[in-house]
């Protein structure tokens, strides 16, 4: 996830000094091009935590705790199908910082921790790990929920 947070704070930089010129062409191009890479980059690192997930917990651990590896595992096999969704989240907060537009940007991850902290709390004690995960499914769809419809309309105003 450090590197969908930096790309899209790479976005950031790149729309914030176009925005700045009133380019707002290159503007759309380059939320375009991390767009994409955040989607590609996703995907790539989908598959390894799929098909490698307790190799991967292994690294942290050894042989020892295989428990924990096993809950691991349970956990990055949710996880493993949310991966898009904070890359997307990250690179429209890029936008909006961007065009500095911080307050949105504010409320969206209020809005995301909100949604998060109280699905866990109703998901963990049924689902045990992976309801922690599926808690980050929720606060991703209440980021995107908060933001998606103000991303669009500044889109549609960015000419």
């Amino acid at each position: 996830m450090v590197v969908q947070q930096n790309i899209a704070h790479g976005t950031t930089g790149f729309i914030a000094q176009n925005n700045g010129k009133g380019n707002f062409a290159r503007i759309r191009r380059g939320f375009r091009t991390g767009f994409k890479m955040e989607v590609l980059y996703s995907i790539f690192v989908m598959l390894i935590v799929f098909f490698f997930s307790k190799e991967l917990i292994s690294l942290f651990l050894g042989d020892e705790g295989v428990a924990v590896v096993t809950e691991g595992v349970k956990y990055l096999k949710v996880m493993v199908f949310l991966y898009m969704l904070p890359g997307i989240t990250n690179v429209i907060q890029g936008y909006f910082r961007g065009l500095g537009k911080m307050k949105i940007t504010l409320n969206a991850t209020f809005a995301q921790m909100l949604g998060r902290v109280i699905s866990a709390y109703i998901l963990a004690p049924y689902f045990g790990i992976e309801g922690i995960a599926l808690a980050c499914l929720v606060g991703w769809i209440c980021m995107l929920s908060y933001e998606y419809p103000l991303f669009n309309k500044a889109w549609r105003t960015v000419k």
